[in-house]
């Protein structure tokens, strides 16, 4: 580990540095407190994407795509010194995966929707859209969290742009992020069934916090790759890429907006970490406007974004207000839904 002199780094750089630090130091307090009341699904969830995070960033991320350099931050892992490896790494990128996850599935679990599958389809609108400030942001001439590295097989570009966010990198965030939330959601299932149901496996906080994180982030790293088949298909033959995204967000979107669902509105520890995402990226989307040239499409892209999940949340909160209680909606012999997981909804705040 290395460090660089603060004063002699943008402050762009330190406000990305505080929005993930903070976050995550929320959400792991958050987990743990729900994880002694006896709800590890949060703590699960966040150890699952920082060890999805770190499998990706030292396999595909700088070890065989080496897309991007990144910029020098204030402490930096001395990844360039490793075997095989070109640059080292910003800290905050170890944060980056959980702060987006954690942020995700809690905007996603506000909505109520009760199908998992459902759930984790709606999950790539979410991700997408929180992903969006910081793809669009991070390689501004002004900014310069990182830089991409354009590459040319024949002449011809392998990626394909819009506001300097990879097409690619939106297709990633539409099926990786949902991945691992499925997976999440799945395992939580089976323990909702054992603990319920009959006799409980015994589960040691080893196994909990470190064995079923680690096997989720290694699913999530190859059955993901099965899921950018179609957009790598594209790159190899030279086709465009926004067919292929733009069909993905279409079949994500009608999922979220049709399926069935019963809001129950974010609880604090949701808000605050809304807030401090939104905050942060509308900062450095406000400085944007004194560079030159002004990066008008990267600042409009931003406000939809950051506009458009504040808006989702509200909505949420909003309709769970004017939604019925359980019993009404039974009401007439129509037959109770499935229960919630002890480790949504309410409850958790």
């Amino acid at each position: 580990m290395r460090f660089n002199n603060p004063l002699e780094i943008g402050w762009q750089l330190h406000v990305l540095d505080v929005v993930m630090a903070t976050i995550n130091v929320l959400a792991v307090v958050y987990a743990i407190r729900q994880y002694r009341r006896g709800h590890p699904t949060y703590l699960v969830l966040w150890a699952s994407s920082f060890a999805y995070g770190v499998i990706l960033e030292f396999t595909t991320g700088m070890l065989i795509s080496r897309s991007y350099i990144q910029g020098e931050f204030t402490v930096m892992l001395m990844t360039g010194s490793i075997p095989g490896y070109k640059t080292d790494m910003p800290v905050y990128i170890l944060l980056l995966y959980p702060a987006i996850n954690f942020l995700g599935f809690k905007l996603v679990e506000a909505f109520g929707i009760r199908s998992i599958l459902a759930r984790a389809m709606s999950a790539g609108v979410i991700t997408v859209l929180i992903d969006a400030p910081y793809g669009v942001t991070g390689p501004l001439p002004n900014v310069r969290w990182w830089r991409w590295l354009d590459w040319t097989i024949g002449g011809r570009h392998m990626f394909e742009y819009w506001y300097g966010w990879p097409i690619t990198e939106a297709v990633w965030q539409m099926t990786w992020p949902p991945l691992l939330m499925w997976l999440v959601w799945q395992w939580e299932r089976r323990r909702a069934a054992t603990v319920f149901g009959v006799a409980a496996p015994v589960r040691t906080p080893l196994k909990t916090v470190v064995a079923v994180p680690l096997l989720i982030g290694l699913m999530v790293n190859t059955g993901g790759l099965l899921l950018s088949f179609p957009i790598s298909l594209a790159i190899g033959f030279d086709l465009p890429h926004y067919p292929f995204a733009l069909a993905i967000a279409a079949l994500l979107v009608v999922v979220f907006l049709f399926s069935d669902k019963r809001p129950v509105g974010m609880d604090g520890m949701a808000w605050v970490l809304l807030g401090i995402y939104v905050l942060g990226y509308a900062v450095l989307a406000a400085a944007s406007f004194a560079a030159q040239p002004v990066p008008g499409g990267q600042i409009t892209l931003v406000a939809v974004a950051l506009t458009t999940l504040v808006l989702l949340a509200c909505y949420s909160g909003h309709a769970a207000r004017r939604m019925p209680p359980e019993s009404e909606s039974h009401a007439g012999g129509s037959a109770p839904s499935v229960p919630a997981s002890p480790d949504t909804g309410r409850a958790m705040s």
